[in-house]
């Protein structure tokens, strides 16, 4: 078997306790530090955690219902009693503030119970797909010296705790392996030890009062793709999250009740959808399963959806059932569904259209980053704004523009890249000065390596890219780290990692790939290789072109992507695939 190549874990600061992932002495760190009497002055930052905004909510509305999955449903009251046990469980293992958590879960009761006990009391919560494998999670437990993972026993025929049991010997920082479902092995915490009633269950809130952090504690840490071939870990403050929250997420468009099929490991699952409508005391239904147009309506009926919040793929299953049975809509009570909202990356016109007119919804694109920015449209809006621009942020004091590569200010209309300041944005990359350099710039603006224009009403149409990453379904991949990877095959001489243009997906991964001399490699050779380290199946390549020789520039030698991408587009269009 070979082993998984992914870079190794290498910090600029040395290992001290004052930070916890975010230098004081990183001079762009400084420069959002001289913002914070602004932002506290303005109201955007203050003593509050987002496990006091989950409290105010079980206490004012204690007998809505929270989440609904599976014909099970919990209210906040009911969750405020589990998410008290659990907190007082993991202070019992000896895990609180400042302890980095990693929480690789389905979308399920349990992983919304851990997401508020870690808040309340201090820990940082480290939230990822639970598509991740070992090679991924190996490093990140490594990256932040977790001291606890929390998984399921077995998802999708996977064993989790045969991925963890691997992993626990080589991180002796690893304390805790916290199990859901009810094969635990021996030496790994049943989760159900930890939420199990307790004599004191009324007594909790007030004992877990003093182990709450500080507003400017980092609540999370977000992992995203990085150009360099290892994920970004973007932090989070408390006080941060619940500016965006409160400014920018609330102009999402859920109403009274969201079905949810983004997961509870995304930003899209974890902030826009768990958090806001917990600060909004309002239920979210969890779609269990495949895309079935039925089971969707039967839903609708039942749950009074008000909004549906989908992946393209999932959406593009949608609208092809919706043609095949259009018959169906007829046959149940869908008048509670106002809006369709999608993200992470756009979606076809014909696609929109097909859904808007099938369901007599809005159909409404958002976007949002890792490090900070969330932007969504009005219902307001027309509808071409509404479903092909990603409409604007919130915030009074957010400050957006469109540079050159110049960073100069570009005029309306102009494409450029998008930059970004506010009382949002994260508190920086963890342990990893180099990335802050390159994510602020001397005004302390975030660039994000998107290519938009930008209206006079300051909605933003997403063009493109110039970070090198693909969007899978709106998940992001490194081609980085594939190209690493397959640079240790004996056969290969030379490859590069592109994007290619997916009906469904949006983007899918393709690799260019040189053989070495008197060498050939096929597509099933390449996928073996790269399955025997373990990574994430979503970033396997679904195409493999074999050329002689890779187009590079005269000057530095770099890999011409632009024209293996249009390469690659020119023959799926007269393949007839796009």
């Amino acid at each position: 078997m070979v082993t998984p190549q992914m870079t190794p874990v290498t910090t600029e600061c040395s290992e001290c306790d004052d930070c916890y992932g975010v230098c004081p002495d990183d001079s762009t760190i400084k420069k959002q530090m001289e913002q914070m009497e602004t932002w506290t002055d303005k109201g955007y930052w203050g003593t509050r955690t987002l496990g006091d905004i989950f409290d105010q909510t079980v206490q004012k509305h204690p007998n809505n219902v929270a989440i609904v999955q599976g014909g099970k449903q919990i209210t906040y009251g009911e969750m405020g009693i589990m998410v008290n046990r659990l907190a007082f469980g993991l202070l019992e293992l000896g895990i609180g503030k400042h302890d980095y958590v990693i929480v690789e879960l389905p979308n399920c009761f349990e992983c919304a119970y851990v997401q508020y006990a870690l808040a309340k009391i201090g820990a940082v919560h480290v939230p990822i797909v639970h598509t991740y494998r070992q090679a991924e999670i190996d490093y990140v437990v490594q990256l932040f010296r977790a001291k606890a993972i929390i998984v399921p026993d077995t998802f999708g025929k996977f064993s989790y705790t045969d991925m963890v049991h691997n992993i626990l010997p080589k991180h002796p920082y690893l304390q805790h392996a916290i199990v859901v479902g009810e094969n635990a092995p021996s030496g790994m915490i049943p989760f159900g030890d930890l939420i199990r009633e307790r004599a004191d269950d009324r007594q909790l809130s007030e004992y877990l009062l003093p182990k709450r952090p500080a507003g400017a504690d980092i609540l999370r840490a977000q992992l995203s793709a990085g150009t360099t071939g290892r994920p970004k870990a973007a932090l989070h403050s408390h006080d941060k999250t619940i500016c965006s929250l409160e400014w920018d997420a609330v102009r999402h468009q859920w109403g009274d009740v969201l079905l949810l099929f983004f997961p509870f490991g995304h930003a899209t699952g974890f902030l826009v959808s768990l958090d806001l409508q917990t600060l909004l005391g309002r239920k979210i239904v969890l779609f269990e399963g495949k895309m079935n147009i039925e089971e969707v309506l039967k839903v609708v009926e039942k749950e009074g959806v008000t909004a549906m919040y989908l992946p393209v793929p999932t959406m593009s299953t949608l609208a092809a059932q919706l043609k095949e049975r259009p018959e169906l809509v007829q046959q149940y009570r869908i008048d509670s569904l106002q809006n369709v909202v999608f993200g992470g990356t756009p979606a076809p016109a014909e696609l929109i259209e097909t859904i808007r007119e099938s369901l007599n919804v809005s159909v409404l694109q958002v976007y949002g980053m890792a490090e900070g920015i969330v932007t969504s449209p009005d219902l307001q809006d027309p509808p071409e704004v509404q479903a092909f621009s990603v409409g604007r942020v919130g915030c009074p004091d957010a400050d957006l523009r469109v540079v050159d590569d110049d960073n100069r200010v570009l005029p309306i209309g102009a494409v450029g890249e998008l930059i970004y300041k506010g009382p949002f944005i994260f508190s920086g990359y963890y342990r990893d000065r180099q990335l802050n350099k390159q994510a602020f710039d001397e005004g302390g603006y975030v660039h994000s390596g998107d290519l938009v224009k930008m209206d006079e009403k300051g909605n933003i149409w997403i063009v493109g890219r110039k970070k090198d990453i693909i969007r899978r379904g709106g998940e992001g991949i490194s081609p980085a780290e594939i190209e690493d990877l397959l640079s240790g095959h004996p056969k290969i001489a030379d490859v590069s990692i592109v994007a290619m243009p997916d009906k469904r997906m949006g983007e899918k991964v393709c690799a260019y790939v040189v053989p070495k001399a008197g060498q050939t490699i096929t597509f099933d050779e390449i996928i073996t290789f790269l399955k025997n380290t373990n990574i994430a199946t979503f970033k396997l390549p679904e195409r493999v072109e074999n050329v002689d020789i890779l187009p590079r520039s005269a000057s530095k030698g770099n890999v011409l992507k632009g024209l293996l991408r249009e390469d690659i587009s020119n023959k799926l269009k007269a393949e007839g695939k796009v």
